[in-house]
């Protein structure tokens, strides 16, 4: 039997934000997945990254790097809702 499918998929996700004409790497090739039934919890340090981990996985925030799916099984959705990397101010698209 093959192994179950995850329900949440995170792949070498990075994020990096311009700030003060520096560049910050908030998350640095993040992986995980969670499967039907488990229970994730994401723990760290003020200012690890754990927001803008949440924010990249909801969609509120477009990751610099990686990819992101998320399998949906409400009728009237795709079985998968797939967020690949796009990069923003003129870099060149990349994707996992």
């Amino acid at each position: 039997m093959p192994p179950p499918v995850p329900k949440v998929l995170v792949n070498e996700v990075s994020v990096t934000f311009e700030s003060h004409g520096r560049s910050v790497l908030a998350l640095d090739r993040i992986s995980l997945q969670a499967h039907a039934g488990e229970f994730l919890c994401i723990v760290g340090p003020s200012g690890s990254g754990k927001s803008t981990l949440l924010r990249v996985v909801a969609g509120l925030l477009r990751q610099s790097a990686g990819a992101v799916r998320i399998e949906a099984d409400r009728p009237g959705m795709r079985r998968w809702s797939s967020r690949n990397t796009r990069c923003c101010r003129g870099a060149p698209s990349a994707t996992t």
